[in-house]
């Protein structure tokens, strides 16, 4: 679970990147993380992988207080998290059976016995298992997302956060980027995606939480992207109601109808 109370995160020039982040997200939770540019979403989650502490409130996940955490201990905690950077980060000159090894070897878990099993079972579940010896600049922008998400979820994560997994992809990709973090977050896995993909979010209907200008300003449990109390407020002054099913029009039927 992650549980976040009055989180502030405030730079040197005294601005705050986040401001009063109350949150709780629930073992399996599916969350999207929406908001634009500057809103404080690449700043929770490096909070929530510990590459940033909070200037002042509480982050828990999963049973640890990331803010009293020793720095010493930060290598382990991160072991329990899958992470999928926004720029990818494949090594160019490591092949796809590399990269995804590549986590094992950084917690000591690459001479295990049984490693090679787990780094195939990973290119599997993410259809890649036919790409072990290619390299990144063979691959297209679909398939490098789908090796570096197999080397996010090597280790079996009880977490795992992605930062705009399906920038610059086409739909059709992007659609299929989604659906395999759905099936990841199926199998048991906290899931929390930061995106500006409007289609796949409201295509999804899960969880979106709203961060503006460092404060969560919505958090829907069906929700859709880019419906923001001001685009709400102009909805309903034109007689349209909003619930957890979203927006309903006068005379029009819900989604959830």
């Amino acid at each position: 679970m992650i549980i976040l109370r009055n989180v502030i995160k405030a730079y040197g020039s005294g601005k705050q990147a986040l401001s009063g982040v109350t949150l709780t997200v629930p073992n399996e939770d599916f969350v999207f993380l929406v908001g634009g540019n500057g809103a404080g979403k690449s700043t929770l989650l490096k909070l929530l992988i510990r590459q940033e502490v909070a200037t002042s409130g509480v982050i828990m996940v999963a049973g640890h207080d990331l803010k009293t955490l020793p720095d010493r201990r930060v290598p382990a905690f991160r072991q329990q998290l899958g992470v999928v950077f926004q720029d990818i980060r494949l090594f160019p000159q490591q092949t796809v059976e590399e990269n995804v090894a590549f986590s094992l070897r950084v917690a000591g878990m690459d001479r295990r016995v049984g490693a090679r099993d787990l780094v195939a079972e990973a290119m599997d579940l993410v259809g890649m298992s036919g790409y072990a010896r290619r390299f990144p600049h063979q691959l297209s922008g679909g398939e490098q997302q789908r090796a570096a998400i197999a080397r996010a979820i090597v280790r079996s994560p009880t977490l795992l956060l992605a930062d705009e997994p399906t920038a610059s992809l086409p739909p059709d990709v992007s659609w299929q980027i989604i659906e395999l973090l759905g099936a990841i977050n199926r199998r048991g896995v906290t899931v929390i995606v930061a995106t500006h993909d409007r289609d796949v979010v409201n295509r999804m209907r899960r969880r979106v939480v709203e961060l503006d200008a460092g404060m969560v300003t919505r958090d829907d449990r069906f929700g859709r992207f880019g419906t923001t109390a001001s685009e709400q407020g102009a909805f309903k002054a034109q007689g349209a109601e909003w619930g957890e099913g979203g927006l309903t029009l006068p005379g029009v039927q819900g989604p959830n109808a």
